[in-house]
């Protein structure tokens, strides 16, 4: 299908994003960014936006199926957090204590924020 002078396709693509240790409602923005220049957000494109609750699946599915053999709020605790966290946290890079905030940091040069006001705590 042309478009003026465009032609527009379909194109499938992978990503890779850093989830926060808990659960939490989140909104997934997806923008493009034209290395050295500016994100397309910024440049007047929208990036996509897309509210979402993140949970790991395995603990979201299971705890369901679990919840019907009445076991103990402790047991269950066991079961879906202090035992996965001792898993992952034999890699030694899993750290749950929450530093400082300074939303004014970048990474990599790119920031968590969209227009918003950085928050800095602590």
């Amino acid at each position: 299908m042309s478009i003026g002078a465009f032609q527009r396709t379909l194109h499938r693509c992978s990503a890779t994003a850093s989830l926060p240790a808990a659960a939490c409602a989140c909104i997934l923005t997806i923008d493009l960014v034209r290395e050295g220049v500016a994100w397309f957000g910024q440049l007047g494109s929208t990036p996509f936006r897309q509210p979402t609750f993140v949970a790991p699946i395995t603990v979201s599915y299971k705890l369901s199926d679990v919840s019907k053999l009445q076991l103990s709020d402790a047991t269950l605790a066991k079961i879906f957090w202090h035992n996965p966290v001792a898993f992952f946290a034999q890699s030694g890079r899993l750290d749950l204590a929450r530093g400082a905030v300074d939303q004014r940091r970048l990474w990599e040069g790119n920031s968590v924020l969209r227009g918003q006001t950085p928050v800095v705590d602590g």
